[in-house]
């Protein structure tokens, strides 16, 4: 997956589902969920490892996600 912002505008690659998501400071299993994404919110895949995914909001909020639950 690639940058999915252009010069700065940031563009939505992906929805989180319908129920939300866990979020994680880095890709680390091991460690806790540090908040949570609510469900359908709009997220732009800005880097991934494995299965996981560096998704940034809107609001430039930026966390790890499980990349194989983004819609």
């Amino acid at each position: 997956m690639t940058e999915s912002t252009t010069g700065g505008v940031w563009a939505a690659t992906h929805r989180a589902p319908r129920e939300g998501m866990d979020a994680w400071n880095s890709p680390d299993p091991s460690a806790a969920a540090s908040s949570e994404v609510a469900g359908q919110v709009e997220l732009a895949v800005v880097e991934a490892a494995g299965a996981w995914a560096r998704v940034r909001g809107q609001n430039g909020w930026e966390g790890w996600v499980d990349g194989r639950l983004l819609e």
